[in-house]
């Protein structure tokens, strides 16, 4: 497609990526309250998580890339996805640890995603990013979570 017909739609490069930024979510929020999503919050997580590395190859990696540096308020916008995985962060805060912080654990989680979902990252260590990024989180899982079986304090 060509760059007069894209303009024809979209006023701006920026609105053009708010759009797919916004399109993005509405797939993730969809995903965030699909009924045929696994009931145990483990198995919830390594689900959403999947939809997560799904949805994210989407778009190329350099789309990613120069969000953050390009287009500062789509990637405010992006920042969102936290609140769309509410339902999600929901089930998993009960089996949390006592002795974690909730919002660092949250981040940590979001930093194994986004680093582990990159295509460079991965090739320069010789590994499938979706693997990487489920293998993060089962280490992420082990590390913040009571073990399975053992349930939490209330």
């Amino acid at each position: 497609m060509s760059k007069k017909t894209l303009y024809q739609h979209f006023e701006s490069k920026d609105e053009m990526v708010r759009e797919l930024v916004d399109r993005w979510i509405e797939r993730m929020r969809a995903s965030s309250s699909d009924p045929a999503a696994p009931s145990d919050p483990r198995d919830l997580l390594r689900w959403w998580t999947d939809q997560w590395v799904k949805a994210q190859t989407d778009y190329s990696t350099e789309f990613w890339r120069d969000l953050e540096r390009d287009h500062p308020s789509a990637w405010q916008h992006f920042q969102t996805i936290k609140e769309v995985a509410a339902p999600i962060h929901a089930k998993i805060a009960p089996l949390l640890r006592k002795d974690v912080n909730w919002q660092v654990a949250g981040e940590m989680y979001y930093l194994i995603v986004s680093y582990f979902n990159d295509p460079l990252v991965c090739q320069r260590h010789g590994f499938d990013c979706r693997q990487a990024v489920l293998a993060g989180l089962e280490i992420w899982m082990a590390g913040a979570l009571v073990p399975a079986g053992i349930l939490p304090l209330v």
